[in-house]
């Protein structure tokens, strides 16, 4: 009898298994694609890199497996779905859909073309940079190649000290549940339970690139193709007084938690603020975030989404009106308008290199905003 049950419970087990990770909104590929059950196949190791130490989630590689290489039109074709990433034995094709954000070799990185588009750079940017200069990106030292800041070591510009270098996710991560230190873990069901589109922040897979909390509206191929009609909608605030706290499902909020000192009243604070003893208005002492610009005349001639420098809208009209619009709660400035999230090849991980202006058919991004100081 014993002879009979247990195979009948492990057909039990595994077909559970198999409803349970199809059932999964966004998984559309074979599970082997991603995972091993013992990481060993004719006595080799599965992992992507060929390491024998077995990882969480029976996974058979990291966040860089996925992620590093150079961008293309098929790997980034518009779908929806990002999971159904088929590999190849030892590492990902270079076919494979989802964001490649580290680069061996460099990207091309154009600002301010006809399109307003990065070459083959996202709206992250790339890590690529950061290994050739600590101020040219956040130092992931997850990801190969990347070395810690010698200038910063853990203290992020206008915060705290962390207790331990930047990771991709999890604790001292920006992805995943921060609450949960191991970078893997922090992610899970993250890439099964994909929300395509517009996203809540309620759950990891529900917010914003994985930015536990965080909402907005997701551009299908991460502005691989962008124009004032094709774009992420980023999530903002519209704050007139500095009591109000920044809210954690805007990015600047997000970004608040390293740089709080970036953001008036944030948790993660330790000094006066964007505004100074004048709170929340000019004079200020730092630039503002999650501030409305349509408060405000000199702005005004910002009146359509530029995507050279981007603004975020307030919730209640985050999927209102045109793609291309930049109204009262549209107009809104964040940590993003101005700087790349990953990386990028100018000084402070900007989008444009402010070094380099004024000079030959100069423009900078800064008169895209402040149109009568030019």
């Amino acid at each position: 009898m014993h002879r009979h049950i247990i195979p009948s419970a492990l057909v039990l087990l595994l077909t559970a298994l198999v409803c349970d990770v199809s059932a999964q909104h966004g998984h559309t590929g074979f599970c082997g694609d991603c995972h091993t059950m013992h990481n060993s196949q004719d006595g080799q190791p599965m992992r992507f890199d060929s390491a024998a130490q077995p990882l969480p989630q029976l996974l058979r590689g990291d966040c860089v497996s996925c992620h590093m290489g150079l961008n293309s039109s098929t790997n980034l074709a518009a779908t929806t779905s990002k999971i159904g990433r088929r590999s190849v034995v030892r590492g990902m094709q270079a076919s494979s859909p989802g964001p490649r954000v580290m680069s061996e070799s460099p990207p091309t990185y154009i600002w301010g073309d006809s399109a307003g588009r990065s070459g083959g750079t996202l709206a992250g940017g790339n890590f690529y940079w950061v290994a050739i200069n600590d101020a040219f990106g956040h130092n992931v030292t997850t990801i190969p190649g990347v070395p810690p800041d010698g200038r910063l070591g853990n203290t992020p510009p206008g915060g705290p000290p962390l207790s331990s270098s930047l990771r991709c996710a999890g604790t001292n991560g920006c992805h995943g549940n921060t609450m949960i230190e191991d970078q893997l873990l922090s992610l899970e069901k993250a890439h099964h339970s994909n929300v395509q589109g517009t996203v809540d922040g309620v759950t990891v897979g529900g917010s914003y690139r994985f930015l536990l909390g965080v909402k907005g509206v997701e551009d299908p191929d991460w502005e691989w193709t962008v124009s004032d009609q094709d774009h992420n909608h980023y999530a903002g605030e519209v704050r007139t007084v500095e009591t109000n706290l920044p809210s954690q499902a805007t990015m600047s909020g997000f970004c608040a938690r390293c740089h709080g000192d970036f953001h008036n009243a944030s948790s993660g604070k330790t000094s006066a603020g964007e505004g100074g003893p004048s709170g929340f208005a000019s004079p200020w002492i730092r630039h503002p975030n999650d501030y409305d610009m349509s408060a405000r005349e000199e702005y005004s001639a910002y009146a359509g989404y530029d995507v050279r420098a981007p603004v975020a809208r307030a919730s209640a009209v985050m999927t209102t009106g045109s793609d291309g619009a930049a109204g009262a709660n549209q107009r809104i400035i964040m940590c993003l308008t101005c700087h790349r999230a990953h990386g990028s090849p100018n000084n402070a991980m900007l989008r444009w290199n402010y070094r380099g202006w004024p000079g030959p058919g100069g423009q900078d991004g800064c008169q895209l905003c402040h149109t009568t100081k030019f």
